[in-house]
């Protein structure tokens, strides 16, 4: 999967390299930065109102009552009604990440890949800064185990095997840009 999101990316840079008034910007999830989530997201401009953009998030934490550690990468493309970065839009994008959580009796581990529509809004802060707002529902395969944190010297440990697909939310942000 690493190797189609690179090949991906490599295939959007090239499509832009024919664009006249080219634009770049990086993206930080302010909402993801309050759970600890590490992201940033690389986006480009197609044409007038397409854009298309890769996210990366990561998550290390892990404590003894949470454990949240994930490693994600989403790559979509947006299509804006008004012009790029600006004003109302629709995006598709893909999904692969690799999770291990869980609470303090049980955590499950595994990964999950599929595909996501979202809408939001971009307004214009300055010429050089957005401030959007994202939603959006994906559906996922998952492939996980589950099982007890801790087990007895005498207890029999229990691991259950899951492969299943689910409607999970796919973007949730509010985000700053930075165009260049």
């Amino acid at each position: 999967m690493i190797k189609r999101t690179i090949l991906l990316l490599l295939v959007i840079l090239g499509i832009s390299q024919g664009v006249k008034a080219q634009y770049y910007g990086v993206r930080l999830n302010t909402l993801a930065l309050t759970t600890g989530t590490l992201n940033a997201s690389f986006e480009v401009m197609l044409g007038d109102k397409y854009t298309a953009d890769i996210s990366a998030y990561w998550n290390p934490v892990k404590a003894k009552n949470l454990q949240m550690q994930f490693i994600a990468v989403q790559p979509g493309i947006r299509r804006w009604f008004y012009e790029s970065y600006t004003g109302h839009f629709v995006a598709a994008h893909l999904a692969y990440a690799h999770y291990s959580v869980g609470g303090s009796d049980h955590y499950s581990k595994g990964w999950l890949t599929g595909i996501g529509v979202s809408y939001g809004y971009a307004w214009p802060l300055s010429k050089r800064w957005n401030l959007s707002v994202e939603a959006g529902l994906g559906i996922y395969f998952m492939r996980d185990t589950k099982r007890a944190h801790y087990v007895g010297e005498f207890d029999d440990e229990y691991i259950r095997r899951y492969r299943r697909w689910k409607l999970l939310p796919s973007k949730c942000e509010v985000s700053f840009t930075y165009l260049f």
